[in-house]
C-alpha cells in the first residue's frame, strides 16, 4: 500500500531487466501502481513503454508489449467498472474498439452487460448486444460462459420475462450444476414460477435450494416462499405442507 516507493522499485527493476519479458513485468506492476496512485499521466507513459518493450520471447503466454499494454489498459476498466465509475464503460468501448480481436475482449463485453443492468433504467439492447458479441467467440474460457448464462438471467429478468427467466435459469441449472451461482439461480426462477402462479414447480425450486444449499443466505426466504406455495394451492395437504414447512 506505500505506493510511491513501489512505484519507484517497479521502474528501477524495468530500467535493470536484463530481457523483454521482465521488463514488461515490471512495467506492468509500475503501471498498476502509478494507476492505483492516481498517477494517471505517469500511467500512460508507462503504457507506452510496454507498447515498444518488443516483441513476446520464447515461451511467453503474452503476445509481445502491444498486447501487454492492451491487456493492462483492460485491468484498469475493469476495475473502474467494479467501484461503478462513469468513465468505465468509455473505457471497455475504447478497448473492444482498439482491440476487436484481443483473446481478453469478452471480459469487456461482458462488463459491458453487467453495467447497462446496473444502469437505471436498464438498458436492456446494450446488455444483450454485449452478451452475444462476447458469447460468438469460439473456445471461449468455461468461467466466462458461466457468467454469461448467469447474467442472462438476470437480462431476461429486466425484459419482464419470467418464461425467459425460467427457461434461462434452468438452462444454467443444467449446465453448470457445481456452480456458486446455483442458489442465486434457483431463488430466481422459483419466483419467476411463483409470479407465473405455477405454484408446484416454484415450491419445487425452493425446496430444492433449501434442501441442497441450506447454509445459502437464500435458504430461509427460500422455505418462506416454498411454504406460500404449498398454502395457495387451496388443498388440505397444501395447507398441511405449508404448516410443516
Amino acid at each position: 500500500g506505500d505506493l510511491a516507493p513501489a512505484l519507484a522499485s517497479f521502474q528501477r527493476s524495468a530500467d535493470m531487466a536484463t530481457g523483454l519479458s521482465e521488463r514488461r513485468r515490471a512495467l506492468h506492476n509500475a503501471a498498476v501502481a502509478a494507476a492505483t496512485a492516481g498517477q494517471m499521466v505517469l500511467y500512460q507513459s508507462i503504457l507506452g513503454q510496454i507498447r515498444v518493450a518488443g516483441g513476446a520471447e520464447e515461451g511467453e503466454v503474452e503476445g509481445g508489449g502491444g498486447e501487454a499494454a492492451a491487456s493492462l489498459e483492460l485491468d484498469h476498466a475493469l476495475k473502474l467498472a467494479a467501484k461503478m465509475k462513469p468513465e468505465a464503460e468509455v473505457e471497455l468501448q475504447d478497448f473492444i474498439a482498439a482491440h476487436p480481436s484481443h483473446p481478453r475482449m469478452p471480459e469487456a463485453e461482458i462488463a459491458r452487460a453487467e453495467l447497462a443492468l446496473l444502469d437505471t433504467p436498464y438498458r436492456v439492447r446494450d446488455a444483450a448486444t454485449a452478451l452475444q458479441s462476447a458469447g460468438q467467440v469460439k473456445d471461449l474460457n468455461p468461467a466466462l460462459r458461466e457468467r454469461i448464462d448467469y447474467i442472462t438471467v438476470w437480462l431476461r429478468e429486466a425484459e419482464e420475462s419470467l418464461r425467459g427467466v425460467v427457461d434461462a435459469g434452468l438452462a444454467f441449472l443444467k449446465a453448470w450444476p457445481a456452480s456458486s451461482r446455483i442458489d442465486q439461480v434457483r431463488m430466481r426462477v422459483g419466483n419467476a414460477y411463483y409470479r407465473l402462479q405455477d405454484l408446484p414447480n416454484a415450491r419445487t425450486q425452493f425446496e430444492l435450494l433449501a434442501t441442497e444449499q441450506p447454509s445459502s443466505s437464500y435458504a430461509e426466504a427460500a422455505l418462506f416462499f416454498a411454504g406460500k406455495a404449498a398454502m395457495e394451492l387451496g388443498t388440505p395437504e397444501g395447507l398441511q405442507s405449508a404448516i410443516d414447512i
